[in-house]
């Protein structure tokens, strides 16, 4: 097996990994929980976005998120922001408090951060909304208040049309426009349409032209 052989090829384990993770069975996820924890940190990583995949209830996400507290994310980045997407994924309440403190972290890699702020919605937590809204309002960092935004619309049972709809009509860094179209998208209110269809027609910027269009 990979986890016994030292010669294998990683890009063959990883489509294999993705394969399983296609099929979500449960019965894979003890051999994707040991390679999370294989030497070769991109497999290990591949193994944790193929976790993501199957059934929460089968998984242990405990050991996710002891992996997240112990590595160290300068040198274990690509690691690190698997095991971040998966806890959300996994919606594993126990990490929201490692999650907020890696999003409030100035000093923490931007992706990480950025990766975080959707998890913690995702997670949902109650106490979680005003950090995350705090992000999208006060950050100067206008693609992490773009990943703050989709965070906000991933809490369940909060309202964030009014939100997300003057991002799309006001912000000015069209990526938060993007993320505005994208979380809008689908949403059955007529004013709503309207507004998407106009700004599929007159936004300035092509990349939310084009979002709003498919």
């Amino acid at each position: 097996t990979v986890t016994e052989d030292e010669d294998y090829e990683t890009s063959i384990v990883q489509t294999a990994m993705a394969f399983i993770a296609d099929q979500e069975d449960a019965e894979s996820i003890p051999l994707l929980m040991e390679l999370s924890s294989h030497r070769d940190s991109g497999l290990a990583a591949s193994a944790v976005r193929s976790i993501a995949k199957m059934p929460p209830a089968d998984i242990d996400a405990s050991l996710l998120l002891d992996r997240l507290k112990k590595e160290d994310p300068v040198s274990e980045e690509d690691l690190i922001a698997a095991l971040i997407v998966t806890l959300g994924e996994l919606g594993y309440i126990p990490a929201a408090d490692e999650l907020v403190m890696i999003a409030e972290d100035a000093g923490a890699s931007a992706g990480h951060r950025r990766l975080a702020c959707v998890s913690i919605g995702q997670i949902g937590r109650e106490s979680d909304y005003q950090i995350v809204e705090n992000i999208y309002y006060e950050s100067d960092d206008a693609m992490l208040r773009s990943y703050a935004l989709a965070g906000l619309a991933e809490f369940p049972g909060h309202e964030t049309d009014d939100i997300l709809i003057q991002a799309l009509k006001r912000d000015s860094f069209w990526r938060i426009r993007v993320t505005a179209a994208e979380k809008l998208s689908g949403a059955e209110d007529d004013e709503i349409g309207d507004l998407l269809m106009y700004k599929a027609a007159n936004d300035p910027v092509n990349h939310v032209r084009i979002c709003l269009l498919y």
